[in-house]
């Protein structure tokens, strides 16, 4: 997958503040330290669920910038480039542009930084199909780390925050924003067959399945309890009008063709030549 086309995280409005800005995307802040490693700090949470590794992260980027001068000279204004990424090496110094591309480029992923009422940044580390993504908030000079809303608020695992599974997200709070005007139209009206207001009352009882707590939260939970990863339920759900049963239908389905076509590889292996 390459990186999706981040204007389509555009705010709809201006919000006054990122963590409402982040809900509308169902993702939250997880705060990090303030103490002139929160870059570092942020990519360790992304990347191990726990900020510990910083000054690893710190280090070896000092060193890819020192291997790779050619890449990141053009763009420091300092007179000497070793001094200045020998001491970005050091603990507790904040770091640039320059810093974030080349931690991006070391660890071939893509950093996302996502600003109060802008559309977020793409820090591009590779383009490589399917990289990975680190998502970070950025206020002047200082970066915290990016979260789904439902995920534990100390839970200790990487972050697996991608544009593609927030764009879907975004299409469901669309989805059901129509569906809801368009109930209440119905409503106001007072007018249809009853064909229309059974059909009508179908839907609306299929979304109420899939929004009782909130939509990312009961993906996830599909998800868990199938055994599958969450952008790969969104899929299903996306495929079968997020209907919970017709999703867990697809899934059966899906395994068992899986299953059928491994036998029959199997069998073609024992075959006599």
């Amino acid at each position: 997958m390459q990186v999706d086309d981040l204007r389509d995280f555009l705010p709809v409005q201006q919000y006054t503040d990122l963590d409402e800005q982040l809900r509308y995307l169902g993702l939250k802040i997880r705060i990090i330290e303030g103490d002139g490693n929160c870059f570092f700090r942020a990519m360790s949470d992304q990347l191990t669920g726990n900020c510990d590794t910083h000054g690893v992260y710190r280090k070896d980027t000092a060193h890819y910038m020192l291997a790779h001068r050619e890449l990141f000279k053009d763009f420091i204004l300092h007179e000497d480039y070793e001094e200045y990424v020998h001491g970005l090496g050091q603990d507790a110094i904040y770091v640039d542009n320059d810093s974030v591309l080349a931690f991006a480029r070391m660890m071939r992923l893509n950093v996302i930084v996502h600003q109060l009422n802008q559309i977020p940044l793409l820090i591009a580390g590779t383009t490589a199909p399917d990289a990975r993504e680190c998502h970070i908030t950025y206020i002047p000079q200082h970066y915290n780390s990016v979260r789904w809303s439902d995920e534990e608020d100390n839970a200790e695992v990487s972050a697996d925050v991608t544009c593609r599974a927030i764009r879907r997200l975004v299409q469901i709070h669309a989805r059901e924003q129509r569906r809801r005007q368009s109930q209440s139209t119905s409503d106001e009206s007072g007018s249809g067959s009853e064909r229309g207001q059974s059909q009508t009352r179908n839907n609306t009882e299929k979304y109420l399945h899939i929004n009782e707590k909130s939509t990312e939260e009961a993906v996830r939970n599909l998800a868990t309890d199938k055994g599958v990863t969450y952008q790969k339920m969104l899929k299903v759900m996306e495929t079968v009008d997020w209907d919970p049963v017709a999703a867990e239908k697809a899934l059966d389905a899906q395994r068992s063709r899986r299953k059928s076509r491994n036998s029959a590889k199997g069998r073609s292996k024992n075959v006599p030549r």
